[in-house]
């Protein structure tokens, strides 16, 4: 994974990680164990989109969260509550530290002044939530689906690559979660980010 791929990846983490706000959508950092997963859906211009998969695992907890995106190419590891962020990168059995810029902004989820409007309901992977229209201020409005229990399960608010992109839940598990998938292995070692 390149440097320039981390960047993508954190902003669709920092759509992600809620932090919630007054008179707004529960917060996104689920009461429970839960692991969801997501078809992502990338705009190419005038091709038909791209589409992928991110399966993304909360340990409720400690409030870590594990992303995986598709391929081999590694994961990411968050401490919401310590305000840290890790690439792991499992062939190379190395882990990369995010920048404390990019873990404080996976942690702090939408920015102050953020306006929050239910906008209906919709379902997705045969659970219902509850429609957002998110007005984030000087990016405009995007739209999130958030369940009473705090899972969002669709978005519209991500780029990747610079492009729009859209998130759907087509599978969620909110069985306990294996604690060791939430830990970099003992034997990894520290590696410099990759270059861009």
């Amino acid at each position: 994974m390149t440097r320039a791929a981390i960047r993508p990846a954190a902003m669709v983490l920092a759509a992600l990680l809620l932090g919630g706000a007054a008179g707004g959508p529960p917060p996104l950092r689920p009461l429970r164990d839960a692991s969801v997963l997501y078809e992502v859906e990338v705009a190419a211009g005038g091709a038909p989109r791209a589409v992928s998969r991110l399966r993304m695992s909360w340990q409720a907890a400690t409030g870590a969260l594990r992303v995986e995106p598709d391929g081999p190419a590694g994961w990411m590891l968050v401490d919401t509550a310590a305000g840290r962020a890790v690439l792991v990168l499992d062939a190379q059995r190395g882990v990369v530290s995010l920048p404390p810029a990019a873990a404080a902004e996976l942690g702090n989820g939408f920015p102050a002044g953020t306006g929050f409007r239910r906008a209906g309901s919709a379902e997705f992977a045969g659970r219902a939530c509850a429609l957002w229209r998110v007005s984030v201020p000087a990016h405009g409005e995007r739209t999130l689906c958030l369940t009473a229990d705090g899972l969002m399960l669709s978005t519209d608010a991500v780029r990747v690559g610079g492009r729009p992109a859209r998130l759907r839940a087509v599978a969620v598990d909110e069985g306990a979660q294996d604690p060791a998938r939430f830990r970099v292995p003992p034997d990894y070692r520290p590696m410099r980010p990759p270059a861009p």
